[in-house]
């Protein structure tokens, strides 16, 4: 699977080259088979495991990325907009 290193980086900032990143996740099993790039992005090419369906987006490698330098990880931006005359809390309740 291809993963853009900028995207990633929106969660766990990369501080090293795309280079020392494929060697990190390559150890910590997340095997990078080639290091792309057009000039503009850099882009990972990775063998995620098929037991790893956690790890099969960006967020997950992010996350492998953060745990394997012991660096921070972004908290994943969830959210539901409302719409409609009434916010959801007043056509629900929990009893």
């Amino acid at each position: 699977m291809k993963f853009p290193l900028g995207w990633i980086a929106e969660f766990a900032p990369a501080v090293a080259s795309a280079e020392e990143i494929a060697f990190r996740l390559t150890r910590a099993g997340m095997v990078v088979d080639a290091v792309e790039g057009d000039g503009e992005e850099t882009v990972l090419d990775i063998d995620v495991p098929t037991n790893r369906p956690d790890a099969m987006n960006v967020y997950g490698i992010a996350r492998e990325l953060a745990a394997a330098r012991a660096a921070r990880l972004a908290p994943y931006p969830a959210g539901v907009a409302e719409r409609g005359d009434a916010p959801a809390a007043s056509m629900a309740s929990v009893s």
